[in-house]
């Protein structure tokens, strides 16, 4: 579980794969047009074309905000929300195989 300081402050970030093309992300950082601490999961589904790969997230794909908190994005403050963040990954990797209809 990696917290590093980004441009935009203390930022916490988990990138699982769940297969078939699918990439879970979780983030935990500031969201200063908010003024509030954030912890935020998106699915992206991985586009192969022409040599190269990147993730893209869709209208259609699932996301959901886990945590918010009115707390300054201190690099304690980050570190705690991002593990209670990934303490709820097996219900998010869950809900993301019900968005998709996987077993």
């Amino acid at each position: 579980m990696g917290v590093v300081k980004t441009k935009e402050g203390w930022e916490g970030n988990e990138r699982i794969d769940l297969g078939d093309g699918l990439i879970l992300r979780l983030t935990t950082g500031k969201d200063a047009g908010r003024g509030r601490t954030i912890s935020v999961a998106v699915c992206h589904r991985i586009f192969d074309g022409n040599g190269y790969k990147a993730e893209i997230h869709g209208k259609d794909d699932w996301h959901k905000v886990v945590f918010t908190s009115r707390n300054i994005a201190t690099v304690r403050h980050i570190r705690a929300m991002h593990e209670d963040a990934v303490g709820k990954l097996d219900e998010l990797i869950a809900e993301v195989n019900a968005h998709y209809g996987r077993g």
